[in-house]
């Protein structure tokens, strides 16, 4: 029998992360203010640009990624329904706002699943000398994501 090799080491153990209640107004694609290197097109392409509803204040976790995987890969080694692993828009932007020292700030990414219309998605942030810069993925994407640089994924904690 063969051990299953860890894809996320949760490097938040302990440390209380909590994302503010948000209004759920605030878009992605419209943030630019918040993401000034860049906003990827696809976020108003693939029509997810959608405001929602209010959400109370959120406990997360943070982990980093160990193992090279594909997005399903990664958001499964959690056992975790994945609907109860989305943030909405407003989270991620109020997320990466308050807590930046979570956020990986040597141009690598930090990763956030969210739904738009029944279909998740993968809303990757960088932070590099230019700013925030914030592409989407979606989470079908059956390219394998390298872990070298030990990626940071950010869920809600269940």
């Amino acid at each position: 029998m063969t051990t299953a090799i860890p894809i996320l080491r949760c490097i938040s153990e302990g440390i209380e992360i909590v994302i503010e209640a948000t209004e759920g107004r605030r878009t992605i694609s419209v943030a630019e203010r918040k993401f000034l290197g860049g906003i990827d097109f696809n976020f108003k392409n693939w029509d997810v640009n959608k405001a929602s509803d209010a959400r109370p204040a959120t406990p997360v976790k943070v982990y980093e990624m160990i193992q090279d995987a594909t997005p399903v890969q990664i958001f499964d080694s959690l056992r975790v329904e994945k609907k109860n692993l989305c943030f909405t828009h407003d989270q991620i932007i109020t997320f990466c706002e308050k807590h930046r020292p979570w956020l990986r700030e040597d141009g690598h990414h930090t990763l956030f699943l969210f739904a738009s219309d029944g279909a998740f998605f993968v809303a990757s942030v960088f932070f590099g000398d230019y700013g925030h810069r914030v592409s989407i993925h979606q989470l079908k994407d059956i390219d394998v994501w390298n872990a070298h640089y030990h990626p940071h994924l950010v869920v809600p904690q269940w």
